[in-house]
């Protein structure tokens, strides 16, 4: 009977063990999943600068949020930008300099930043960055509003073949008329 016994408390002890181990691997589960769906429904904004699809002199700034859930009350704060001119400067930009109110999930802001026509053989523009630092809010699931910050760095190196754009007709074409004006 003494056996019976000891077998069945070390059989008890085993099973106490085995669900303690159980009860611990769920709560994990359950805090790994508490932060993927957090991360599913925060905002999450990238920018960058493209060339226009049918202008491909033209620099384009987006502003875009990648993330499911809204950004609101988006600050941007130009730390460091290419010396084009006074006039083709980031910071001269509308949403640049007052900020965006709103960005809701998946939602993308595109606007003209630059006019590469007089610089396409100026390679040095395109052998810099762009930092920006930008602020946001969005409304947690707690209804507490939380703030996240973005350290932004735009390498343009990639649109140093630009210069070979005054190498064809579509250019001259374009140069012709920006002369015009």
């Amino acid at each position: 009977m003494n056996l019976i016994n000891c077998i069945n408390s070390f059989s008890t002890v085993i099973v106490a063990l085995a669900t303690t181990v159980y009860v611990i691997l769920t709560i994990l589960i359950l805090i790994e999943n508490n932060k993927i769906r957090r991360l599913q429904i925060n905002p999450k904004i990238v920018m960058d600068i493209i060339t226009d699809k049918y202008s491909p002199h033209l620099l384009m700034l987006v502003v875009e949020n990648v993330g499911n859930g809204a950004a609101f009350n988006i600050n941007f704060n130009v730390i460091k930008e290419i010396d084009i001119n006074d006039k083709e400067k980031i910071i001269n930009i509308g949403f640049i300099k007052s900020g965006l109110k709103s960005l809701s999930g998946k939602a993308k802001h595109k606007t003209i930043y630059c006019n590469t026509i007089d610089y396409a053989n100026s390679i040095e523009i395109f052998d810099n960055t762009i930092e920006i630092d930008i602020e946001y809010n969005y409304d947690s699931k707690s209804r507490k509003k939380c703030q996240l910050n973005e350290k932004i760095i735009i390498n343009l190196s990639y649109l140093s073949d630009i210069k070979y754009l005054n190498n064809k007709p579509e250019y001259k074409i374009i140069k012709e008329m920006v002369d015009i004006n």
